[in-house]
């Protein structure tokens, strides 16, 4: 069990239990990124199949969603607590930020574009904006959030210390971002990594809803960016 950080404090994971819903919910998950590689689905499968796979994923997680929407209340309640959350958020995207500069301008990157955000690009200039928002602004970030923080968290809590485990989650949340294992595509995933990790603090610190609601926050934000331009 994970104890209470102070005497208003929800803790994220107050359990490593793994019911049989969240195993359906990861094997649904997994098949569907594994199909990936080889079967490619235009954008109007693959929308619904992803606002498929997150109600699945909200059906399997119902409880810890409902134990995790009062530890954000919590955090509202005590603005120190917010800030602290925040800052450890804002803090792992800078450092990732300054990592992937870095290493980008080492290895001479300037032209490339990661083959994950030029799909993203691609899709959002074929579907209308709010069926795009849906699915990458809300959606997708639902069902990363409940298998990568949620799941693979919980999983890895059996055996690691959290350090670890946050660390652990947040690596393969990036990678899974890279198509292929070339150097550019894992110089250009770091920041994805160093994202994994501050969503992976958030959902430790005040669960896993608010890692969510700055999950779809962010991604929303890029994509209404594209559309702006």
């Amino acid at each position: 069990m994970v104890k209470k950080l102070n005497a208003q404090w929800i803790p994220a994971f107050a359990s490593t239990r793994i019911t049989p819903g969240m195993w359906v919910f990861a094997t649904v998950y997994v098949a569907w990124g594994v199909r990936g590689y080889f079967i490619r689905f235009e954008p109007p499968v693959a929308a619904p199949a992803n606002v498929f796979i997150a109600c699945v994923g909200v059906w399997a997680f119902w409880g810890v969603i409902r134990h995790d929407a009062r530890g954000v209340r919590e955090v509202v309640r005590g603005p120190s607590i917010m800030l602290k959350a925040l800052g450890l958020f804002f803090g792992a995207l800078l450092v990732g930020s300054l990592v992937f500069s870095v290493l980008h301008g080492v290895l001479g990157l300037d032209d490339y574009v990661l083959r994950n955000d030029a799909a993203v690009g691609d899709v959002f200039s074929r579907l209308p904006a709010p069926i795009s928002l849906l699915w990458m602004g809300v959606a997708g970030p639902l069902g990363e959030e409940l298998f990568f923080r949620a799941l693979l968290m919980r999983l890895f809590l059996r055996w690691w210390s959290p350090v670890w485990v946050i660390a652990a989650s947040s690596l393969i949340f990036g990678l899974v971002h890279a198509d292929g294992l070339t150097a550019a595509e894992l110089v250009f995933v770091v920041p994805h990594i160093f994202a994994g990790l501050g969503f992976g603090l958030i959902a430790w610190k005040g669960g896993i809803v608010l890692s969510f609601l700055l999950h779809a926050g962010m991604n929303s934000f890029s994509l209404l960016s594209l559309l702006a331009q």
